[in-house]
């Protein structure tokens, strides 16, 4: 039993592919980026796409066998000669798949562990409703299982480096810190180098298209590396993005106007994205990327070329990151509510003469004004733009 790799007419297997995937659309997107295999043992058995997402993380995009040999350990044995092909190559391998019991105990058996959640990747990405096991697919689940012959992306450090970090254990006993890839570390020891020493982890921030975690933390969660300060940090630009969507609507020979109607969304808010004073909302992504014929990943990178790295991190970045906005704005909402209410509490108090009546006036239009702005915030942040 071996893998053999397909280099051409790969679409020579879209029977077996669309078992996997039953949008050919969808495979579309990942098939001549990625490597595909088929699994051959008298004949094929089933086949697998596996695409490099960046971060030192190999994605199994596609995999399936033939209905006549199901349930005969051969999905397993694919997954088992993957992890044998490229062990050491990669950090880490990662699947996506649907919320379906079936398949999430298959990955989980094969040693895959969850790792995050895109919500309404199904709906959002594809035109008709995906079952699995008779189980409607909402939310796109991913797993991961280490690949590196250490533990996954783990850079020793020396132990005096150690001191003073925090990571939820003895700092001490934590001596190591997680990297992007171990193929091209930034800056980090790797195992042809020496180990880091406190001094070199100095002026150093954390980076990813990950949630990013306190700076003082030394042991990182999977995909986060270090990097030098000053290096921006975000994978997404808004007005790198906004140009993009112009772009690519104005190739599809749309206005604003036309392009707010497909999404349900006014041409003001479009406007709003093309000018970069703000990213188009997560769960718009995956209509606005079939709008356009973009990818998620080259919609929030703003690069055309993008080849879909860490495509299921931003959007889970974005999604953080909006909710976090929004919980700001709601809050600095409810803050300027309650100012006003106190203002208005204090101008019924005033009077008496001339001058203090002037000022009772003055401080309830405050109170008012505070009011009122303080409801459009919260509004905005908690019903939507």
């Amino acid at each position: 039993m071996k893998l053999l790799e397909v280099k051409e007419n790969k679409k020579a297997f879209l029977d077996l592919l669309l078992l996997a995937d039953e949008e050919e659309a969808m495979v579309d997107r990942y098939l001549e980026k990625g490597t595909m295999y088929l699994l051959a043992e008298d004949g094929v058995k089933g086949e697998c796409v596996v695409l490099d997402v960046g971060d030192g993380t190999l994605e199994i995009k596609n995999i399936a066998v033939a209905p006549a040999f199901h349930r005969k350990g051969y999905g397993k044995a694919m997954i088992d000669l993957l992890e044998q092909k490229y062990r050491g190559q990669y950090t880490r391998l990662q699947v996506g798949t649907g919320d379906s019991p079936a398949t999430l105990g298959f990955y989980k058996a094969c040693g895959f562990t969850p790792s995050h959640t895109v919500p309404n990747f199904f709906t959002d990405n594809y035109r008709h409703p995906i079952y699995d096991g008779g189980v409607l697919l909402r939310d796109m689940i991913y797993l991961q299982k280490p690949l590196s012959s250490k533990a996954p992306g783990l850079w020793e450090l020396a132990p005096e480096a150690t001191e003073g970090f925090t990571a939820g254990t003895s700092p001490k006993a934590q001596t190591h810190v997680e990297t992007c890839d171990p193929r091209n570390p930034p800056g980090l020891a790797s195992p042809n180098h020496p180990p880091l020493t406190r001094g070199a982890l100095a002026g150093m921030v954390p980076h990813s298209p990950q949630i990013l975690p306190k700076r003082d933390c030394l042991f990182v969660r999977c995909g986060v590396c270090w990097c030098q300060k000053n290096q921006e940090v975000s994978s997404m630009n808004a007005h790198i993005t906004g140009k993009l969507i112009a772009q690519k609507r104005r190739e599809k020979n749309l206005t604003q106007e036309q392009l707010g109607e497909l999404l349900h969304v006014s041409n003001k808010t479009v406007s709003k994205w093309e000018t970069g004073r703000c990213m188009p909302d997560y769960t718009l992504v995956g209509r606005l990327c079939r709008e356009l014929d973009i990818t998620p990943a080259q919609l929030l990178t703003g690069e055309e070329q993008a080849d879909g790295p860490g495509e299921a991190q931003l959007l889970e970045l974005l999604r953080r990151t909006q909710a976090l906005e929004k919980q700001r704005t709601g809050l600095f909402g409810l803050v300027l509510i309650v100012m006003g209410i106190s203002l208005m509490t204090v101008s019924q108090n005033l009077g008496g003469s001339d001058f203090r009546d002037f000022l009772s006036g003055l401080i309830l239009g405050l109170s008012v004004g505070e009011m009122l702005v303080g409801i459009y915030l919260t509004a905005r942040a908690y019903l939507g733009q």
